[in-house]
């Protein structure tokens, strides 16, 4: 919307306004590398997680559970990822969660709300 007036757009990111996620989005695709790894919280299907790895195109450790596990034949993959993730945002100091990112090559760390 642009002065109360609907824009049609094929712009995904068109909707955002200088928000804080805004900011960081634009902030990586300036900044990271197209090959870095980030990590955000996880959760559903078509909510707002994996908003950041979706909107710069940057590799996550995992987006969507229920995706990962449907369009990669099984959930095999994805592992033990999920618990790890929560674990690293309870506590991103613990060493075993370290060894975790060095694991998977992690570049940056996502701390948004």
């Amino acid at each position: 919307m642009r002065d109360g007036k609907r824009v049609a757009t094929l712009d995904g990111l068109a909707h955002w306004n200088e928000n804080e996620d805004w900011l960081a989005v634009q902030w990586l695709n300036q900044h990271l590398d197209v090959s870095g790894v980030i990590t955000e919280a996880v959760g559903g299907s078509y909510t707002q997680f994996a908003r950041i790895s979706m909107s710069t195109g940057l590799a996550t450790v995992l987006g969507w559970p229920g995706h990962e596990g449907q369009w990669r034949g099984g959930y095999l993959e994805v592992g033990s990822r999920e618990a790890d993730i929560k674990r690293l945002y309870r506590n991103p100091l613990l060493g075993k969660l370290c060894r975790f990112c060095n694991s998977i090559t992690l570049t940056m760390f996502i701390w948004a709300n």
